[in-house]
């Protein structure tokens, strides 16, 4: 983990110039990919109202899993794993910032999207293949669905989708809608 740090820091990813303007900050990566087919089960995690620990379970399941990955889709102003790594690796090729938390390798947002398309698919794997990806969704279910992509091609076809919710009467009716679309069979309600 020092050294892929260290490489990152002599690669500049840890350094920001001085005399940056506004259009230099915007991170620009390569454009998202429409699939992504990893070789390890996907368990998307989506939180059917705001603020309910949506991020946290995903984060809770994966360390439960042992050797596994998380995946945080949510643009960097709305994650809720900033804090999540003990240590800082850096970014991929396509823009995600790289931590790892024991045995957990942590994917965040390197940037801002917009939308749902424009999220890159997953690139990096930096140890063993992970046991399972846990995808912290966080963009809402309805955009999900809307926006072709590699998020709505994992949502759509996993065996099994969590979705997290607050114990309130709104919580509880926008579990019951995300569970109607998504299919009550294959929903887990937390």
């Amino acid at each position: 983990e020092l050294q892929r740090a260290w490489r990152a820091v002599q690669a500049g990813q840890f350094r920001a110039p001085h005399h940056r303007t506004a259009q230099s900050r915007r991170l620009s990566f390569s454009p998202a990919v429409s699939t992504w087919s990893p070789a390890e089960p996907v368990l998307p995690v989506i939180g059917c109202v705001g603020q309910c620990g949506a991020s946290t379970l995903a984060l809770a399941l994966a360390t439960a899993a042992g050797d596994a990955r998380v995946v945080e889709c949510c643009p960097a102003t709305r994650s809720g794993l900033t804090t999540a790594a003990t240590a800082e690796l850096g970014h991929t090729a396509t823009g995600w910032r790289l931590g790892r938390r024991e045995q957990l390798e942590i994917l965040r947002a390197g940037a801002v999207h917009c939308s749902v398309a424009d999220v890159p698919a997953p690139d990096h794997q930096a140890g063993p293949e992970p046991v399972v990806t846990v995808l912290d969704i966080g963009w809402d279910l309805g955009q999900v669905l809307a926006t072709p992509g590699w998020i709505q091609q994992q949502v759509t076809t996993a065996e099994q989708l969590v979705l997290v919710t607050t114990a309130s009467v709104p919580g509880v009716r926008r579990l019951e809608v995300a569970a109607t679309v998504l299919g009550p069979r294959r929903c887990v309600a937390v």
